[in-house]
């Protein structure tokens, strides 16, 4: 697994300093917005996370 972390975190495109910034600070300021309560925050994001076009097929090449 941290073999897998490491070979997505070194590619280009993985997330930079300055994105993964805006990122806490948008999951931050919607969490406030919307008074999100913090038991509900984890299952929005991912449910927010395998929305993005792309992202369904990669998580079946984790399951071989």
């Amino acid at each position: 697994m941290q073999e897998l972390f490491e070979k997505e975190r070194n590619t280009s495109k993985s997330l930079n300093e300055s994105e993964f910034s805006n990122l806490k600070l948008e999951i931050s300021s919607c969490k406030l917005a919307y008074n999100v309560p913090m038991d509900e925050l984890p299952r929005l994001i991912f449910l927010s996370f395998i929305g993005i076009p792309g992202v369904t097929q990669q998580l079946v090449l984790f399951k071989k």
